[in-house]
């Protein structure tokens, strides 16, 4: 990370900081900011970003340093980022946020006070994708078919379980991050093939198994986290938006593609195309 949060002053410092603001909403938690690039970034997302980080520190966020991996692929980037932080004891977890997501200046607060809350070591929160009909980037386990798998719908302003999402805007803990590289494979469990050895070291947390018949990197982390016992939680009252051409993806544009309108108490999932 590009600050050296283990120097004796710096880390004094952080700490004397951390113990100043724990009774505010985010309550003095010790983040890193990863913001993967993989090309031009947008001027407009990035002023988001500092908008966000600025907002979040009046809430209590004690920012220890920027982790962004700078133009590596998305596996190798997001896998240095996990390296680093947990080889650093004094982090409490990461910040990811992709370099196409616009979001509010609360988005950030909004997300960590809801961590805090519901004592979450994995939560993100709500954008669409870019391509019709511009479903929400969190997803339900399909057992049968080994396949993550879309929602419908889904109700605003929840804090709900979750077990896959993109990694636009997803807080992770170290804990986190710990339990994923202490993972095993427990006899009986069902694997798919491809993590039947567990976490390994080479693969990391953030394998790209896209040409092999597997997921992303982002849904590879989602799903060794929940093998290893760690919830998986969304909160769809933190909406972003999406940069698409020529316009920002956003819940209000997924709505207007919906037949009908998203049920008020429940996650509806898409229907998987065969």
């Amino acid at each position: 990370m590009s600050v050296e949060v283990n120097a004796p002053n710096t880390a004094s410092l952080l700490l004397q900081l951390s113990e100043r603001v724990k009774d505010l909403p985010c309550g003095g938690v010790k983040i890193a900011l990863a913001v993967p690039s993989y090309g031009h970034a947008d001027t407009i997302c990035q002023k988001d970003v500092r908008v966000a980080v600025m907002v979040a520190a009046a809430y209590g966020v004690v920012w220890v340093g920027d982790a962004s991996p700078d133009r590596m692929g998305f596996s190798a980037g997001r896998n240095k980022v996990a390296e680093e932080v947990m080889d650093d004891p004094f982090v409490d977890g990461i910040m990811w946020i992709d370099s196409d997501i616009r979001m509010r200046p609360n988005a950030i607060a909004n997300l960590l006070t809801a961590a805090k809350e519901v004592k979450a070591e994995f939560i993100s929160g709500a954008y669409h994708q870019r391509g019709k009909p511009f479903a929400p980037v969190f997803y339900h386990y399909n057992t049968v078919k080994d396949s993550f798998q879309s929602f419908q719908n889904y109700p605003e302003n929840v804090v709900a379980p979750v077990e896959g999402c993109g990694f636009g805007f997803v807080y992770t803990s170290r804990a986190c991050l710990q339990k994923i590289a202490a993972w095993k494979p427990q006899p009986k469990m069902k694997l798919h093939p491809l993590f039947a050895e567990g976490f390994t070291k080479k693969r990391g947390w953030f394998p790209d198994d896209r040409d092999n018949g597997g997921f992303g990197e982002d849904l590879s982390f989602c799903y060794q986290a929940l093998k290893a016992g760690v919830p998986l939680w969304v909160h769809t009252g933190v909406q972003l938006g999406h940069l698409g051409e020529p316009e920002v993806i956003t819940r209000e544009r997924f709505l207007r593609e919906m037949p009908v309108q998203p049920s008020p108490d429940l996650f509806v999932p898409l229907p998987k195309k065969e």
